[in-house]
C-alpha cells in the first residue's frame, strides 16, 4: 500500500489479496471497468475507496458523489406527472 497525496493505494497484487481473487481477475475487474484502477508508470493502482465501491457493489456511500446525483434524480419527478401517469393507469380495463 502506498498513500499518494492523502489517498491509499494498493497494487493489482495487494487487491487480489484482499478481494480473494487471481491477479488475472483483478486485471479483468480494470479491463470491464468494474474496478476504477489508475495506471501510475507501467503498473495499476487501485484507491481504497474504488476498492469499497467495489465491494459494496456500488451502493450509496458518503465518499460516492455519482450515486448521490443518480439517486437525487429519481426523486426530482414533480408530482404533477405522478398524478397522470396513476390516472392513465388506473383508466386501463
Amino acid at each position: 500500500m502506498r498513500e499518494i497525496l492523502g489517498v491509499k493505494m494498493y497494487n493489482v497484487k495487494e487487491v487480489t489479496e484482499i478481494l480473494g481473487v487471481t491477479t488475472q481477475t483483478v486485471r479483468l475487474y480494470i479491463k470491464q471497468r468494474k474496478l476504477k484502477a489508475v495506471r501510475i508508470g507501467k503498473p495499476y493502482f487501485i484507491s481504497e475507496d474504488a476498492i469499497k465501491f467495489y465491494i459494496t457493489g456500488g451502493l450509496n456511500t458518503p465518499d460516492s458523489p455519482e450515486k448521490k446525483e443518480e439517486t437525487d434524480s429519481k426523486q426530482s419527478v414533480p408530482s404533477k406527472h405522478k398524478n397522470k401517469i396513476s390516472t392513465k393507469t388506473a383508466l386501463l380495463p
